[in-house]
């Protein structure tokens, strides 16, 4: 608070209210008895652990209506099904639907796509020109899974999240350098 007249500030003292609270509140504990106690501390506990475990969910996740150039976890999720519909491991004719898939993705947003085989590996490399490029950006997720799971979290959420954000990218104003 600031008075008026001089402009000095007038002195606040807080921590002889807090230093009530405080005593009030420990009073308060010490008539509860042993029981008592015991369900206070499950009680804040409790709350911790709500507050705690809140905090892994998402509150909102941006809808498929959101901007063209910007990124959506509903318009990512789209893929999941299809990406994780079965396992695909390195070499199987699921990955290469999967393959296929993501190639015809990032093809249907406009970009260069290209499948390199390598020594039994086929890498999708989808390249967003740059409009003065001095360089590229390398954004990359691997897309097999081991014979026994569909990939949704190893390493399908990943790739779902690439194909947004390249298309993203791709709708909104052409970057400086390639991505």
């Amino acid at each position: 608070m600031i008075d008026k007249t001089v402009q000095k500030p007038i002195p606040v003292n807080f921590s002889g209210q807090v230093t009530q609270w405080i005593v009030g509140l420990t009073t308060f504990v010490a008539h509860l008895g042993p029981a008592g106690r015991g369900w206070i501390a499950l009680l804040v506990l409790a709350g911790f652990l709500v507050y705690s475990l809140s905090m892994l969910f998402p509150q909102r996740v941006t809808p498929a209506s959101a901007p063209a150039e910007q990124f959506s976890a509903e318009r990512a999720l789209v893929h999941l099904p299809v990406i994780a519909r079965e396992p695909h491991p390195q070499g199987s004719p699921a990955q290469a639907r999967v393959r296929d898939y993501l190639a015809g993705q990032l093809a249907e947003m406009g970009l260069e796509v290209e499948v390199q085989r390598t020594r039994g590996l086929d890498n999708v490399v989808a390249r967003l020109p740059g409009a003065n490029p001095s360089g590229a950006i390398v954004i990359l997720a691997y897309y097999d899974t081991v014979s026994y799971s569909p990939g949704a979290g190893d390493n399908g959420s990943a790739v779902v999240a690439l194909l947004e954000i390249m298309r993203a990218l791709a709708a909104g104003p052409r970057p400086a350098n390639d991505r």
